[in-house]
């Protein structure tokens, strides 16, 4: 110990007595059942005494401090411009994450300095149009966007788009590869590409088809902690990103904007049209089409009186199938085998509030869908006829 006394060693180090024997294994135990006392102190009681002026003051710091922050974060995602072109130029797309709203940098970043950067670098050539998707819109069309992106990208008059999106997609990925253009024709730009309405597993798996293409350059936002999870090993590398930490701490005001602010966080099952369409897309082909027939079978049932009324018509009893009736239909189509399947099949929409069962005065079983005209209408377009 070089002459010095060990115990005064220990103690300037704020050793214990019981130090050297609280290494290896049978430390590490020996500290997981030692019992430790708790301090009898509040930290109420332990915390200095604040006025309100002073309380005032420190908020008044916080809020400034945070706008400096903001500031300075938004000169530090400023200089990178440069480098996201660059990226783009050499076959990659940008994929920005972290904490705050990111859609005033990237639309600033395509609005003010994207076009400039073109200009410069490819003096003389056309710039590719730029296409925005708001992805935390719950009601964007993703049938809209291809189309909108095979308008921009199939310019013959002659080439004749498939009717589904899920062959539309493949066949402007094959139409481009045999164009062998060497310069981008689109920057598209997709704000939460892990929005609710873009988190199926088939939009995501056609999103990566589309953003694989060379002659499209894409930048998206993710805001969900969990949205890489989203992507397999076969969509990463058709999006082929570079992630970007971009906090802002900005607030989600646009984001939010289709919320309902009362209703966050709060635990509840799937609700209205928008929630049935999560539920279909989970679902089998013949479990879908069971859905189908009673959507048909009520829709039927509404027309007359919904073209005098309007969309807005409630579904209610009056507008039922019988039971019986529709299990008949699902037999003769093949769509279940027996009764308990069909009701095992029923059971999962009746507890995901999609339909209810109600029996009238003389025990008929009946089945409605608690949804409006309009909305039924329109989840019958989006699910079964694209």
């Amino acid at each position: 110990m070089n002459g010095q006394d060990p115990s005064k060693t220990n103690y300037e180090r704020l050793v214990d007595e019981q130090a050297f024997s609280l290494e290896g294994p049978e430390g590490y135990f020996e500290q997981l059942h030692a019992r430790f006392r708790s301090n009898t102190k509040s930290l109420s009681s332990s915390a200095p005494l604040v006025t309100r002026d002073e309380f005032r003051k420190a908020i008044q710091l916080g809020d400034l401090l945070l706008h400096e922050s903001k500031q300075a974060l938004k000169k530090v995602h400023k200089s990178l411009y440069h480098q996201w072109c660059f990226e783009l130029s050499q076959g990659f797309n940008i994929n920005f994450f972290g904490v705050g709203s990111k859609i005033n940098i990237i639309n600033d970043f395509a609005e003010n300095y994207f076009i400039d950067w073109w200009n410069d670098v490819y003096t003389g050539k056309t710039p590719p149009q730029i296409l925005v998707v708001n992805g935390y819109n719950p009601n964007v069309d993703f049938k809209s966007i291809v189309l909108q992106i095979a308008d921009i990208l199939v310019r013959e008059e002659t080439a004749k788009l498939p009717k589904h999106i899920s062959e539309t997609v493949p066949f402007l990925v094959d139409y481009m590869k045999n164009q062998k253009l060497t310069m981008p024709k689109l920057v598209l730009i997709v704000h939460s590409i892990d929005g609710e309405a873009l988190r199926l597993d088939k939009i995501q798996g056609l999103f990566a088809q589309l953003i694989s293409i060379p002659e499209i350059w894409a930048i998206t936002s993710t805001d969900h902690v969990n949205a890489p999870l989203l992507w397999d090993l076969s969509k990463s590398k058709n999006l082929n990103l570079i992630w970007h930490d971009m906090t802002t701490y900005e607030g989600y005001t646009s984001e939010l904007s289709f919320k309902d602010i009362l209703g966050l966080g709060k635990s509840k099952k799937f609700v209205g049209s928008l929630g049935a369409k999560f539920v279909l897309g989970s679902l089998t082909e013949n479990h879908r089409t069971l859905y189908r027939k009673l959507m048909e079978s009520q829709l039927n049932k509404m027309k007359p009186v919904a073209d005098v009324r309007g969309v807005g018509l409630k579904g209610v009893v009056k507008y039922a199938t019988e039971l019986r009736e529709l299990l008949r239909e699902c037999l003769s189509a093949f769509i279940v085998a027996n009764e308990i399947t069909f009701r095992t099949m029923m059971k999962e929409y009746i507890d995901h509030k999609m339909c209810q069962l109600v029996k009238d005065a003389a025990g008929l079983e009946l089945l409605f869908i608690p949804f409006t005209y309009g909305e039924i209408e329109e989840l019958s377009k989006q699910e079964f006829e694209t």
